[in-house]
């Protein structure tokens, strides 16, 4: 694989870094909202799940920022 050579090899490394770094960030607060989603009931399990679907769009935002 052969990359760009109009962009340095930190640059790449730079953003393989902190896009893992996000990934696993996203992961953590999902995990983290998955087990929250477990415990509430009624109206705020809803809440909860579209919170977390929320958060999947901003984190995709971000991303593509």
């Amino acid at each position: 694989m052969s990359f760009a050579p109009v962009y340095p090899v930190w640059y790449w490394l730079f953003f393989a870094v902190g896009g893992s770094i996000a990934a696993l960030c996203f992961i953590g607060v999902m995990w983290y909202k998955v087990k929250s989603m477990a415990l509430a009931k009624g109206v705020m399990r809803s809440a909860a799940k579209w919170r977390a679907f929320g958060y999947t769009f901003l984190f995709m935002a971000a991303w593509a920022a």
